[in-house]
């Protein structure tokens, strides 16, 4: 339950900033900026790394490391001292945290205004993940779903969590369902550039026309969807599963990855070679 800190006498308050980690007192002092008794202003140190990565090692261990730009092969550890916490501003990426991990471990040594956000590996709760989304100080322009999820995730609250993303990536699973068309269009999506479903099933096609074209509507113009079906079904099935979605209608463009029967672009050129 929220508890109102103009309820605290001044005393009060400076026990609190006392106890307060580095990332809790730069969340109080943003909430609270003109109150007293929460001094001295917690510092923070801003990130020009492409690439933040915090993970939780085989020790069980919360560790973070760093790297330059994204063609980088090195990555660089981070001295994690508690003493002022780290402002990323381009991509993070969560990887290894389970059901057990609290996202206060993050919040402790990071504050997030990033435009990428990854959670890769590993297994989220619904409560972590709505966690880390009320954390991020910025609009998230990207978000991949790369990891598995609790039995309390849905793909429905999934589309709640980042309502100005511009591109979506996440693998099919017991998360997806046919009528994944219609919770992005109840979640009120648009704008968006890119979806990219790795892993699905051939279900993942059978979802309404009409609906499809709705969702596609409310997209920017360059907009697209990549859907990489699994190699557990026969190309004949993939191709009959298409072709009952698309047809030859003449306002679908659809390609086929070169190389890769089970993989689709919608809407692109038709090139099937």
């Amino acid at each position: 339950m929220p508890f109102p800190l103009h309820a605290l006498d001044y005393g009060s308050r400076c026990r609190l900033r006392e106890l307060a980690t580095p990332g809790e007192a730069y969340y109080l002092q943003t909430a609270a900026p003109v109150f007293t008794g929460l001094k001295p202003i917690q510092t923070i140190t801003h990130l020009s790394d492409k690439i933040v990565v915090v993970s939780i090692n085989d020790k069980g261990e919360f560790c973070a490391r760093r790297m330059p730009n994204s063609l980088a092969l090195l990555s660089y550890p981070m001295k994690l001292n508690g003493n002022a916490p780290f402002c990323v501003t381009k991509t993070f990426r969560i990887m290894d945290f389970d059901i057990k991990h609290n996202a206060q471990l993050i919040f402790d040594n990071f504050v997030l205004e990033p435009e990428v956000i990854s959670f890769v590996g590993g297994r989220l709760t619904s409560k972590f993940l709505h966690d880390v989304s009320v954390k991020v100080k910025t609009d998230v322009s990207t978000v991949d779903f790369l990891c598995t999820f609790d039995a309390d995730v849905t793909f429905d609250f999934l589309c709640t969590l980042f309502k100005n993303m511009k591109r979506l990536q996440f693998s099919y699973d017991q998360t997806l369902h046919h009528r994944w068309i219609d919770t992005l269009i109840d979640s009120k999506l648009t704008n968006m550039i890119q979806i990219d479903i790795s892993e699905a099933s051939i279900d993942a096609l059978y979802v309404d026309m009409f609906k499809l074209i709705e969702f596609m509507q409310a997209q920017t113009l360059s907009f697209y969807i990549v859907i990489n079906l699994r190699d557990d079904c026969d190309d004949s099935i993939k191709k009959r599963a298409v072709f009952n979605l698309c047809g030859n209608r003449s306002f679908w463009l659809l390609q086929w990855l070169k190389g890769q029967m089970g993989s689709f672009r919608i809407p692109l050129k038709i090139d099937c070679d």
